[in-house]
């Protein structure tokens, strides 16, 4: 690698449009020009996520269908994003997953070991085995039954094995095209909900509702519309869709080490 590096000298190949899927990360990626998103699944093949004592506490959602996209420059990362994923983020809304709308102290999960998860339950499996793509030219789709199997927790919050549902995404030119069927469980504690985007509050990157900008912090409820992001995508709900929405402030654990305050101090 190192005398390919050297070899190549400054010639930079850029990403390729299209569709690539990794099935045995339960995974799609799409790239179409400066536009970015991946989806992520877990099955009975697939985990779906890992953990420790100290480290992914608030990533029990992740494969519970999160969409994550991006268009802009790929050197900001999340923060240019707007993510702030260690910034007052909601580990219960992850972009395009349907979860369960969780108080923070429910989200965040430390491993345990019990007589069937000996490791403790951060690596989990399902009884499906859909949660993979297809391509087709620069094309695709990804299908994902959710049926979270994982043995529950003593009050069914986080880890709920009455939890279904159904999810595609169709990845086509510069559209996706995402469908949801079957979304149920037991819980009647926490909505169920599957969330479009989360992103920190900037004042001069906002969002928009039908074309005009989100500012007030309360609630705010429609019947279908059109959203324009602060990263300039647009997301389509159709009549007969609940939406809602909020630009407030929240709360949320903040990770801190030890280990990057030393650094921080060195620095």
């Amino acid at each position: 690698m190192v005398r390919l590096h050297r070899k190549m000298d400054n010639i930079q190949h850029k990403p390729s449009d299209g569709v690539t899927v990794m099935p045995y990360s339960g995974l799609l990626a799409y790239r179409r020009g400066k536009a970015f998103a991946t989806v992520k699944g877990y099955n009975k093949y697939v985990w779906d996520y890992e953990g420790g004592k100290g480290e992914n506490n608030m990533g029990r959602y992740l494969s519970h269908g999160m969409l994550v996209t991006a268009q802009g420059d790929e050197k900001d990362g999340f923060d240019g994003m707007g993510l702030a994923l260690n910034e007052g983020f909601d580990w219960s809304m992850l972009p395009g997953a349907t979860t369960k709308k969780l108080p923070a102290d429910k989200v965040l999960y430390y491993p345990q070991a019990d007589e069937k998860y000996v490791e403790g339950k951060h690596r989990n499996f399902s009884e499906s085995v859909v949660a993979s793509g297809l391509k087709q030219e620069t094309n695709g789709l990804f299908a994902l039954d959710l049926r979270d199997d994982v043995f529950p927790d003593t009050d069914r919050s986080l880890f709920d094995n009455s939890f279904r549902a159904r999810k595609s995404w169709f990845f086509i030119d510069d559209e996706i095209i995402c469908l949801g069927s079957g979304i149920r469980n037991s819980d009647s504690r926490y909505n169920t909900v599957t969330t479009l985007f989360q992103y920190q509050a900037n004042e001069k990157r906002p969002n928009y509702f039908n074309g005009k900008v989100i500012t007030s912090p309360t609630l705010q409820k429609a019947d279908g519309g059109y959203f324009t992001d602060q990263n300039g995508l647009q997301y389509i709900i159709p009549k007969g869709q609940a939406i809602r929405w909020v630009q407030a402030e929240q709360q949320s654990y903040q990770w801190k080490s030890a280990a990057i305050a030393r650094w921080k101090a060195l620095t």
